[in-house]
């Protein structure tokens, strides 16, 4: 997910996560999964406000960016049956 920047800080992002959240409970789905680089910052912190736990660091992810991390976020949505 990528808002404009001219539009961060409005709430854009909070309302598209919502809605994506949404959709997936409607869809009996238990876990969402956001990917993101330890370069953006701003993102690790809209996902930890949101709900997301940090689960995977995979330092290699990235061959042609070798100073960037693979961040995965997870956020659990409804407990498993």
């Amino acid at each position: 997910m990528r808002v404009q920047p001219s539009w961060r800080g409005r709430g854009v992002g909070s309302s598209l996560l919502r809605a994506a959240v949404r959709w997936a409970k409607d869809r009996h789905c238990r876990i969402m999964k956001a990917e993101t680089q330890n370069i953006n910052v701003p993102a690790c912190r809209f996902y930890a406000k949101h709900g997301f736990t940090l689960g995977v660091v995979n330092r290699f992810a990235y061959q042609e960016f070798p100073d960037e991390v693979e961040l995965v976020w997870y956020r659990k949505l409804r407990a498993a049956t």
